[in-house]
């Protein structure tokens, strides 16, 4: 287990795990269950005082970062498999093409930071049309319930591609 340093005072069985990271920095999501009484909030999740974190970490990765991220569930969310990356070395649990963009909107975005916003609409609107939505939220919900899930994409921009889109999708679709 990693460790974390802890910037306030809290009871001594406190644990504490990053969750939601993306492009290699933490971000912090707030939102507490009503059934759990909150011990402390940090950088790096919602510590209760029954030893539990709020939330297990989705996270985004682009597939080809070295070090590799082996620590959760690996899926790649590309409709088409990145170039130079041998299906050994990609060491995937999961190849889920169908929920990535269409080739028309993939082509049609061409990954133009300007495009962006409207990109986003889109795929958003893709993604609720789209009929394997219900059995990938549910594989995603069962494995985050387990750990961490990686969701891996190709493209060189980190800040503007699919990969983002879904993961904030996602986050929307399975709060309570």
């Amino acid at each position: 287990m990693a460790q974390f340093k802890i910037t306030q005072d809290c009871k001594k069985d406190a644990v504490i795990a990053p969750f939601f990271i993306h492009g290699g920095g933490l971000k912090t999501k707030t939102r507490v269950m009503q059934s759990t009484s909150v011990t402390f909030k940090s950088s790096y999740g919602i510590v209760t005082h029954k030893r539990k974190v709020i939330e297990m970490p989705l996270k985004i990765e682009r597939i080809y970062t070295k070090p590799v991220d082996m620590n959760g569930y690996r899926i790649l969310v590309d409709r088409v498999w990145p170039r130079g990356i041998s299906k050994v070395n990609a060491a995937l649990d999961d190849w889920f093409k169908n929920i990535a963009p269409t080739k028309e909107l993939r082509q049609w975005f061409n990954h133009e930071p300007e495009k962006y916003p409207e990109f986003k609409t889109r795929y958003e609107a893709e993604l609720t049309a789209n009929p394997d939505l219900p059995e990938f939220l549910a594989l995603i919900k069962d494995k985050l319930n387990h750990g961490n899930v990686i969701m891996l994409f190709g493209a060189k921009d980190e800040t503007h591609n699919q990969a983002v889109v879904l993961q904030e999708f996602i986050e929307k679709q399975l709060q309570p």
